[in-house]
């Protein structure tokens, strides 16, 4: 390339930000990884001019805002590359003017010093940017140059750095930029209650107070995905009342009747001339839609994937009783049913829903039967109970609203059958009197449940909770009274330890269950107790993404943590399961009867079974 050329290249690299984008990716291989197409292109345009970009075919095409909005946003779904776009806006207002000053904001410093990090990165390594490389600054005897802050070559020394990177909830006062950039600012910690939410908004609106008062090129760009518990409460939606012009990229077209914050001229533009159908994929890369749509709860999927900003009743409340099987037989304590159906008829044609037990769900719910079960019962793979101590509270404290709860339930080809859920003690009762204690350990010899986990307290560690201990004994001294039963008690902080807020990791632990009629509940679980509020039919219906959604939840607590202790089990479909086990049964009848040999390869250590390969060396340090 001659010095014409390349001094040409670069007139072209500034004057427009999408030339830019593709000559970027190229460069360092993105395009690889994060492919390029017209959707892309618009999504870049937008965070750069906040226009539509013209398409190459149709000079014609609309657009949708005069001029340039200095303030605007983008909302797209996680995945799409929107982070990384906005990356390379940075660097390309540094490459057009190596004295602009970048303000980069996101949900936390660390994310922050991680997009600026990048930024950095290129500039060091990608030819057309080197000059820029950053170099150690004197200021007042201390050098700048670091993960937070950094000048690029030729800036001239000041009060604010070439790129500052802060977490959104950061000290802002005192630096201004010319371009503001709001990266991911809002998450499920930081929008979990009104409060948590009017300081988030407080915050952004610094973004306009920050930027240099007689510079009219300055610039706000806020880009991300709705995690407020509703899209109304969303600081982006209070952004575009406020003035931002904000655009959407859902994952799908949407259907006519979805709503999304100002669909994206160029996509409305597709759907109008037909070119798309609602349903068809916005980014025709990605992974299948639908897959990714049964992985997610229907919230999450209206939220962030589709962006909508007004949510069913149902993504409100995920959970309905009549997705739950309710059998007709009392589940067993040793064994189950290898296969159970779920549906509204029976193969007879009768109605499987249950009148004898009345109903506390939402207006149209209902409790089901089950549709069929096989007549072949077979022990339960894993069963175990949880012990949900009422927020870990010690014979010293009370709790008025949760009470101590006990669950019992077992495993067997990825269904849980729920044989016991119910409060432990009268109301206002501590957990660690000695009559709960009984209650609990002979509560658990009479289901012959193995292993008990037991939520602990956070004021001690999990392996010396003086609560564990106490069950544990007296489940011992029950155990030397009777033959071949005993129970390992486990205390543990693990569900209660995991991200989000209570009502989150309840949602996410039934998520996978409920709506796919893998959960088998008992008939006496779901009787209605003395108050409708202290029964799991109210407390599984009316559970939903805010803090503070229910005044009582201690049986759904117990149930999504019962849950959540199998792990993961539920990657296989349990109709293929049961029929693996039917054929399983088959060969064994037979070959007990000397129909048939089943070959049975003979038993070795778990060490000889290994190849060579994968035994592990205790040699390499």
């Amino acid at each position: 390339m001659t010095a014409l050329e390349e001094q040409q290249f670069r007139a072209d690299l500034c004057a427009d930000f999408v030339y830019f984008v593709e000559c970027l990716w190229t460069e360092t291989g993105l395009n690889r990884y994060q492919p390029l197409g017209e959707v892309e292109f618009q999504l870049a345009h937008w965070l750069a001019y906040g226009q539509v970009r013209p398409e190459e075919h149709n000079n014609d095409f609309p657009v949708h805002w005069e001029g340039k909005p200095t303030l605007r946003g983008l909302l797209a779904p996680r995945g799409v590359g929107k982070s990384t776009l906005a990356c390379a806006l940075k660097a390309w207002h540094l490459l057009r003017d190596h004295q602009r000053r970048v303000r980069s904001f996101s949900k936390s410093l660390e994310a922050a010093k991680g997009f600026a990090l990048q930024v950095r990165m290129w500039l060091e390594s990608v030819w057309f940017l080197r000059h820029l490389k950053p170099g150690k600054i004197r200021r007042g005897g201390r050098k700048i140059d670091n993960a937070i802050k950094f000048f690029v070559k030729g800036a001239t020394m000041g009060k604010d750095a070439s790129v500052t990177a802060m977490g959104v909830d950061g000290q802002k006062h005192g630096g201004r930029g010319h371009l503001i950039v709001g990266d991911d600012i809002e998450t499920p910690e930081n929008t979990q209650s009104p409060e948590a939410q009017i300081k988030l908004h407080r915050m952004t609106v610094e973004f306009i107070n920050m930027q240099y008062p007689q510079d009219p090129s300055c610039e706000a760009v806020v880009i991300g995905t709705y995690e407020a518990p509703d899209p109304q409460q969303s600081v982006y939606t209070k952004l575009a009342q406020e003035g931002y012009a904000f655009v959407t990229f859902p994952i799908l077209y949407p259907q006519p009747h979805e709503h999304v914050l100002n669909l994206h001229p160029y996509l409305k533009h597709r759907l109008e001339s037909g070119l798309a159908q609602p349903g068809d994929k916005v980014f025709p890369w990605m992974a299948d839609s639908e897959v990714k749509k049964r992985q997610t709860n229907p919230m999450s999927w209206s939220k962030e994937h589709m962006l909508l900003t007004r949510l069913k009743a149902s993504d409100h409340y995920p959970f309905v009783l009549q997705d739950l099987i309710i059998p007709s037989f009392p589940i067993d304590k040793e064994k189950a049913p290898i296969d159970i159906r779920w549906g509204r008829q029976r193969p007879d044609g009768s109605d499987t829903t249950r009148e004898d037990i009345l109903c506390l769900g939402m207006q149209g719910d209902c409790l089901r039967f089950e549709a069929s079960y096989s007549p072949h019962f077979e022990p339960y793979d894993r069963q175990h109970a949880w012990l949900d101590t009422a927020g870990g509270k010690t014979a010293t404290s009370r709790n008025t609203s949760d009470r101590t709860s006990l669950g019992i339930a077992g495993l067997l080809n990825a269904r849980i059958f729920v044989r016991h859920l119910a409060h432990v003690g009268p109301p206002n009762s501590s957990a660690a009197t000695p009559e709960n204690i009984l209650h609990i350990a002979t509560t658990l010899r009479d289901h012959k449940v193995p292993l008990l986990y037991v939520e602990s307290s956070m004021l001690y560690d999990a392996q010396s909770d003086p609560y564990g201990q106490l069950v544990q004994q007296a489940i011992d001294k029950l155990a030397a009274q009777t033959t071949n039963w005993s129970c390992r008690v486990i205390a543990t902080k693990g569900f209660a330890k995991r991200a989000g807020y209570k009502e989150s990791r309840i949602i996410d632990a039934l998520q996978p269950v409920v709506p796919s009629h893998r959960l088998v509940i008992d008939a006496s679980i779901v009787e209605p107790g003395e108050t409708k509020q202290a029964t799991i039919q109210y407390q599984l219906t009316n559970i939903r993404m805010m803090k503070g959604a229910l005044p009582i939840d201690d049986l759904v607590e117990t149930l999504a943590s019962l849950c959540w202790a199998f792990g993961d089990p539920f990657s296989s479909d349990p109709d293929h399961a049961a029929d693996e086990q039917l054929h399983h049964a088959a060969y064994e009848s037979l070959d007990r009867a000397g129909a048939i040999r089943l070959e049975r390869p003979e038993p070795q250590p778990y060490r000889q079974r290994m190849s060579a390969s994968q035994l592990p060396s205790f040699n390499q340090r």
